[in-house]
């Protein structure tokens, strides 16, 4: 049995657990929390301890049997969540991918990452890249031949077409729609309900049908 340490606490690492007490070969242990004291429970009806601060991940890491899900989705602050996550040295081995069963994926015709979560309903189709800390929430769609790149979002309801790339730490928005080919520039934001005609640069925020850029915002440093 492996042991489940989720780093989070808020909405993503809740739908996380209910995606692990799915699978028959994971316990979900509990949370690593910078806002929630040690100790104190998170969830409203199943509940999970809150085991210590995110910066204490080394110490779990020397139990062999602990296995661990990044649920920083939708960054606010992509530069400090990535610095973070860069400076916890987790052992690629040691994170776990949370695919609910109820997901519709071509794993013959596919490449997944690690630390991926893929909640039910979502759909993947064939010759699709997910590469490391995606997150594709609830009857998400992605489309024939694209590429989601690290750190990207898709929320509840997207769809994202075929023959595209989601750049890095971009937000894909509930009930937005990119069109195939084009493309997402990283550390984009498509806002709610947007429609994507044609590709747009890293660091937009877009919103709108067609979408349009609202603003820009500050490049990313990822040092």
């Amino acid at each position: 049995m492996k042991r489940l340490v989720i780093l989070g606490g808020g909405g993503i690492s809740i739908i996380a657990a209910t995606i692990a007490d799915r699978m028959p070969d994971v316990e979900v242990w509990g949370y690593l929390n910078d806002r929630v004291l040690p100790g104190e429970l998170v969830g409203k009806k199943k509940k999970h301890v809150v085991l210590g601060k995110i910066e204490e991940v080394g110490r779990f890491l020397k139990e062999k049997d602990v296995f661990f899900f990044i649920a920083f989705a939708g960054f606010t602050d992509p530069s400090k969540s990535l610095t973070q996550i860069h400076s916890l040295d987790i052992p690629q081995d040691r994170y776990i991918n949370l695919i609910d069963p109820m997901t519709s994926i071509a794993y013959d015709y596919s490449d997944i990452g690690f630390d991926v979560m893929v909640a039910p309903f979502a759909q993947i189709g064939p010759e699709v890249n997910i590469s490391n800390h995606c997150v594709l929430l609830g009857n998400a769609f992605v489309g024939h031949g694209s590429n989601i790149e690290e750190f990207s979002h898709i929320a509840s309801n997207a769809v994202v077409g075929a023959n595209l790339t989601v750049g890095k730490g971009s937000h894909i928005g509930t009930n937005s729609v990119i069109r195939e080919c084009a493309n997402i520039g990283e550390f984009s934001i498509v806002g709610s309900g947007a429609v994507v005609l044609n590709s747009i640069p890293a660091n937009s925020i877009v919103v709108g049908n067609p979408a349009k850029i609202l603003k820009m915002r500050e490049p990313v440093n990822e040092e």
